[in-house]
């Protein structure tokens, strides 16, 4: 009932998008303002809206401030970047006190995850597969400047109206679902093809982080094995990436492509544990 909700709340927001963007498409074509040399670019634009949906988000939530935690979480997700350093400029990895098993990316870099999904994974390899699956969400975007900024404003009036409407994780999976289907909305890849898209991609960053991909794999088996008891706490997670079989299939014909050979790759399940020991304490495991 709570996505149904959800849905229709996103429903309209998309509706008021094409409102405004068929309203701008009857006046005289014009270039958009970041077209223009020497204006703000579209990755200003978005740094800009990103910090102001990563106030919102980080207003609704609790932040979990425990730097054994927090530090541990940044090092391996700046880690499934090329350039480390780089990373620390571009991307922010934040902790959010809440029992729900949920993740999400906001346009700027911020990437979420809940101690819920910390106390759900059980190794330090299915933590980079969460990660770089978001990380991998934010690079697919609409390549016209005039979609994107209209993807932007979706995302930000989402959040807005989403988060008093049914609270944290309604914020969340605002992020979530408006981040997927910009790219179906625009015909640039359908949502499935994104989703799988950002399977295959996350996986080459665990390749490169030097975390054996089977952590992505594992990852969607877990949803799949879970406790039904479980399920009211990862409803909303499955909803935005839902497991399908196509999924699967893509997944293990990815894998099997994958240059494993020879490669010393780690899943580090015992730092893991001893790292959200404190968490898993909190949530009751």
């Amino acid at each position: 009932m709570a996505f149904r909700n959800l849905t229709a709340v996103l429903l309209g927001v998309i509706l008021i998008q094409g409102a405004a963007s068929g309203c701008a498409s009857s006046r005289s074509a014009k270039p958009m303002a970041q077209d223009h040399p020497g204006l703000r670019s579209f990755s200003e634009i978005e740094k800009e809206e990103g910090l102001r949906i990563h106030q919102q988000i980080v207003s609704q939530f609790y932040l979990y401030t425990d730097p054994q935690v927090t530090d541990y979480v940044d090092r391996v997700g700046f880690s499934l970047a090329e350039d480390e350093s780089q990373a620390r400029e571009n991307y922010d990895f934040t902790v959010l006190y809440d029992e729900k098993i949920y993740a999400a990316a906001a346009p700027g870099g911020h990437v979420y995850i809940t101690t819920g999904f910390l106390n759900f994974i059980e190794n330090e390899a299915e933590l980079a597969a969460v990660l770089a699956h978001e990380v991998a969400i934010l690079q697919f975007k609409d390549p016209r400047s005039s979609s994107k900024r209209k993807t932007l404003d979706g995302v930000t009036q989402a959040v807005s109206v989403v988060a008093p409407a049914l609270g944290q994780i309604g914020s969340l999976a605002a992020l979530g679902a408006i981040l997927v289907n910009s790219a179906a909305q625009s015909g640039e890849l359908t949502r499935e093809e994104r989703i799988e898209n950002a399977d295959l991609l996350g996986t080459r960053y665990m390749l490169h982080a030097g975390y054996d991909p089977q952590g992505m794999v594992d990852l969607l088996y877990k949803f799949l094995k879970a406790d039904r008891s479980k399920l009211p706490y990862f409803y909303d997670y499955y909803q935005t990436y839902p497991i399908t079989e196509r999924r699967f299939e893509k997944m293990n014909e990815d894998f099997a492509r994958l240059p494993l050979a020879s490669r010393e790759l780690v899943m580090r399940r015992k730092e893991f544990l001893e790292t959200v020991r404190g968490i898993r304490e909190m949530h009751g495991v």
